[in-house]
Order: C-alpha cells, then sequence, then structure tokens
C-alpha cells in the first residue's frame, strides 16, 4: 500500500495512482461478480488496495458510488442502426440489450429503482424517437415509454436469471421477456 494524504477538509484520503475512474471499475467488477450485496465500501477498499478513507475521497457514499456505476454501466447500452428492423424491431433490441446489460450486475435493477429512478437518458430518447417513426401521438409516446419501463422493472426485480437452471430443456425467463416484451408492442401499436 503506498502512503495516502489527508484530502483537504478531513473528508478521506488521497491515494496516490487512485481514480474515480478506478473505484467504479473495481466497484462494477465487485457487483458483477457478487451482486450489490457484496459491495462495501470495506471491500472496494481492500480490492483497490487502499485505505479505506481513500475511497471516501472520489465518492461521498455508497449511494453516491451506485449512481457512478450505473452510469458507468449504461455506458456499454448498445443500440440498434436504423438498418434493424420498423422501429418495433428496434425498441424489442434496445429493452432486450438494455435488460441483459442490467441483468449482469445482480441487484442493480433495485438501486436504480429506489427513491428516484436512475435510467439511461439516452435510451429515453432512442424509445421516444423509435416511437414517434411508428406513428404514435405525443402523448401516447409517454404512455408507452412508461409502459416499457414498468415490464422491464418486473422482470429486473424478479432477478430470476435468463436461462432456466431448473430445466434446461424447458423454456428460459428470456423465452418469457420476449413473449411479453411482444405483447407490449403490439400493445404499443395500437395506441
Amino acid at each position: 500500500m503506498t502512503r495516502a494524504t489527508k484530502r483537504r477538509g478531513g473528508q478521506g484520503l488521497v491515494e496516490p495512482g487512485l481514480s474515480e475512474q478506478k473505484v467504479v471499475a473495481a466497484a462494477r467488477r465487485i457487483i458483477h461478480t457478487d451482486g450489490v450485496g457484496g459491495l462495501s465500501m470495506r471491500r472496494l477498499s481492500d480490492e483497490l488496495g487502499v485505505a479505506l478513507g481513500a475511497t471516501y475521497y472520489y465518492v461521498a457514499s455508497r449511494q453516491e458510488l451506485l449512481h457512478l456505476v450505473a452510469t458507468n454501466i449504461f455506458s456499454d447500452l448498445e443500440f440498434p442502426d436504423d438498418t434493424e428492423g420498423d422501429w418495433a424491431e428496434q425498441v424489442r433490441i434496445a429493452i432486450t440489450n438494455y435488460a441483459r446489460l442490467i441483468h449482469a450486475y445482480p441487484g442493480m435493477a433495485g438501486e436504480l429503482l429506489r427513491e428516484s429512478p436512475i435510467v439511461p437518458v439516452e435510451l429515453v430518447v432512442f424509445l421516444r424517437a423509435r416511437l414517434a417513426q411508428g406513428g404514435l401521438a405525443p402523448e401516447a409516446i409517454d404512455e408507452a415509454v412508461l409502459t416499457l419501463f414498468f415490464f422491464l422493472g418486473g422482470l429486473l426485480l424478479a432477478g430470476t436469471p435468463w436461462t432456466n437452471t431448473r430445466d434446461p430443456d424447458g423454456p428460459s425467463v428470456q423465452h418469457y421477456f420476449d413473449a411479453g416484451l411482444g405483447i407490449v408492442l403490439r400493445g404499443i401499436a395500437t395506441l
């Protein structure tokens, strides 16, 4: 461990070579491996090989850290391009990509929905644009976006694995998710 120095105002320690980006990356690795429940500031400090106070120099709290991790995870969200099917297919791909991405970080969905929901602005903008392409009126677009997020939130909060671990030959959660999303999209098309 390197020598840390006290931060001005007494809040945390400055650790040479440590950065907010490194703190967020380490927290993301922990969550990916052990879920949100496996993340503590002490475990994060141990993972980084620094004193506990050093992490507090870059993030004031676990809640702030989770917000930064969510923003970092959102940067990996892939969107279909205009050539990948009609508006409904593009919405299906974007929602599925988001579900898979968040699903890879156990417990993160609950954190995203706690207090004030955290959603990737880019996803909302993408969905609104594609729904407008589909001919939905502005007030219907708002309803459709909320419906998609409620549907998605249910799956993510359930925290069930994508694959059927009880019966590998049986239908998976992803199968039911795809079927349900298809029903939601057909309903949206009627707005």
